[in-house]
């Protein structure tokens, strides 16, 4: 028996295999096989030789396994790396312990360690960091600076990390709750240049107003930007040409006049989205409007479901004039939120001419006056789409929109494709009626609506695919095409 347990322990030690051809279930079963015989008793040594002899055979073949992986030339093994990694798949680190020339191929591929994580939280994290920083070389990164409430003492080393190689640095993103370690992380970056940056992602505390400048150095090729919860530190925005503001908290939103001048550094901004308010309010005071020259689509989201009345709509209306907006996307509003138009629609049209598309999805409230005044706000609308639960709105738009001055229509004379998804409505007869007086009145005026978008439940609902409607207008069905909605989610 001694004999026995000799031989398989010499094997085991003797058996250098790398973790791919140790992976499978076979192989993890055997070794563990081999490494309980201590504890075996003599008449389960006949069993244990079998398992020998078929782990020697494997030995046997392992030579020619590792040869024909070593055969790969460079390129080729390289080429394999590149197309097989994905950021956050950790393969490059295995990769790089098979053997001698898979970790040389994978060391001297930079692309294999150009996603960074600087766990500021974990300092056991910071030499991996350092490495995977070292092998990017000058590849183009992307780096995540992540930390959480607790300020750590570790912020000034990962501080000077991140300074040492912002230069070739793609996207950057900071996820950090702690105010202390925010401002010694950013701090080393006031001055610092980024000339390859793209992306700038910043979830940060609030508690800095007005906002801390950063990479004051220059990023000359930063597009797309994202500020979440905090407007606290900006690099320079003129190369901007996307910016997304998310809720931002109440004690770090931007004052009124800031606010103007943060508008007046984007003149290359071509889309802005806003989620949740980011202004102080109240904020009604006089002041110029700001112009962005470049702005196509404004997408603004009302967070905030237990605001009596959300201002965010009219501080953007306020502020901004934007003569080449062609998409305004208007989310959760209630009637309420539209009222100040009352006074002030008639800015609408010099302040977006060009103005032709809007998407819009609010929340019935039974207050529907002040939906007339936001289509006389923009009334160069040639796309209208209402998304969820807006039977009210679009009962109103139905009634609105055959009402003529003189021989013309009086609310959005351009009309020409309208959208309703998931309409819910409760009267079939009642909706069809409706559609087949406004569509005719338009056709009568000579500004048809040339396509009706509507989900198919919505079509078969209505008999506007067949001949049976009673109604003396019927033939609008020959001159407006309609057309079924596809869900996004399936495309």
């Amino acid at each position: 028996m001694t004999i026995y347990l000799y031989r398989i322990c010499k094997l085991v030690t003797s058996i250098e295999l790398d973790f791919a051809l140790w992976s499978s279930s076979s192989g993890i079963e055997s070794s563990c096989k081999l490494y309980s015989a201590r504890e075996t008793p003599p008449a389960r040594l006949a069993c244990l030789d079998t398992a020998f002899q078929d782990e020697q055979h494997e030995h046997n073949h392992t030579p020619k396994k590792i040869s024909v992986i070593e055969r790969l030339p460079y390129e080729v093994l390289a080429s394999i790396f590149e197309d097989a990694h994905s950021p956050d798949s950790g393969l490059e680190l295995l990769w790089s312990q098979v053997s001698s020339q898979w970790r040389s191929t994978a060391i001297a591929t930079p692309i294999l360690w150009r996603t960074i994580q600087l766990l500021v939280d974990r300092p056991d994290q910071f030499e991996l960091a350092t490495l995977y920083l070292a092998r990017s070389k000058a590849t183009p990164i992307d780096i995540t600076v992540t930390q959480g409430p607790d300020d750590s003492q570790h912020a000034v080393a990962y501080g000077k990390l991140l300074c040492d190689h912002i230069h070739h640095c793609r996207q950057l993103k900071f996820c950090i709750s702690s105010l202390e370690s925010a401002g010694i992380i950013l701090g080393f970056l006031v001055m610092a240049s980024a000339p390859l940056l793209q992306s700038f992602d910043a979830h940060l505390p609030s508690g800095y107003q007005p906002a801390d400048q950063i990479l004051m150095g220059g990023t000359p090729m930063l597009a797309v930007m994202h500020l979440r919860a905090s407007a606290s530190f900006l690099p320079p925005l003129h190369t901007v040409t996307s910016l997304h503001i998310h809720n931002i908290r109440s004690d770090s939103r931007i004052e009124l006049q800031h606010w103007r001048d943060l508008l007046s550094s984007l003149p290359h901004l071509i889309s802005l989205v806003i989620n949740g308010n980011v202004v102080v309010f109240p904020v009604w005071t006089s002041g110029p409007s700001v112009t962005l020259p470049a702005l196509r689509t404004l997408e603004i989201t009302i967070v905030d479901m237990e605001e009596s009345e959300s201002g965010l709509l009219r501080c953007l209306y306020d502020t901004i004039d934007a003569p080449l907006l062609e998409c305004l996307s208007l989310h959760n509003y209630i009637d309420r939120d539209l009222a100040f138009l009352e006074d002030s629609w008639h800015f609408g049209v010099t302040k977006f001419p060009a103005l032709d598309t809007l998407i819009l999805s609010g929340l019935d409230d039974g207050e529907d006056a002040c939906f007339a005044h936001f289509m006389r706000a923009f009334p160069h609308a040639q796309t209208v789409i209402f998304k969820g639960s807006m039977m009210a709105h679009f009962y109103e738009l139905l009634n609105l929109l055959p009402e003529a001055d003189g021989s013309q229509p009086r609310y959005w004379p351009r009309l020409r494709h309208l959208t309703a998804i998931d309409l819910q409505y409760a009267d079939r007869h009642e909706m069809n009626e409706l559609l087949a007086t406004c569509l005719a009145s338009r056709i009568a005026m000579g500004k048809p609506i040339e396509t009706l978008t509507l989900t198919k439940t919505d079509i078969d609902r209505l008999p506007i695919q067949s001949r049976c409607l009673c109604h003396p207008t019927a033939a609008w069905m020959d001159l407006v095409k309609v057309v079924e909605y596809e869900r996004e989610d399936k495309a």
